[in-house]
């Protein structure tokens, strides 16, 4: 399936330092999961890391791991590790995707991500 079908909102912030040749990323927030099923479902904290590094213009790789702790409760922890590449299309819009694999039982066994950023 393609999750639990409930909504699951989080609050998070991100932050990115510069460095000559990659850049540094970094988040933390909250999930507020929503029962699913005969789940009970508990607030998570996840914190991920990552680095992006420019290969042309506007072309780029990246890479990200990401631990969150339990959503539900009797669950375990889920680790994911994403790779992938982004496009600037212009100075305020940005596509990316990746390919995502868990490393924790709790974790997707893989995920397919596209995503459209707005910078502001």
């Amino acid at each position: 399936g393609l999750g639990t079908g409930e909504v699951n909102p989080a609050i998070f912030g991100s932050v990115r330092k510069n460095l000559a040749e990659a850049y540094l990323t970094g988040h933390f927030g909250f999930r507020f999961n929503g029962d699913a099923w005969d789940l009970d479902g508990k607030t998570s904290i996840f914190l991920g890391g990552g680095a992006m590094f420019p290969v042309a213009d506007r072309w780029g790789l990246s890479g990200e791991l990401t631990v969150e702790t339990e959503q539900y409760e009797q669950s375990d922890s889920a680790v994911d590790l994403i790779g992938g590449g982004y496009w600037w299309v212009n100075n305020k819009f940005t596509l990316r995707g990746g390919l995502g694999f868990g490393l924790a039982d709790a974790s997707p066994d893989w995920q397919l991500i596209f995503s459209g950023v707005w910078h502001f």
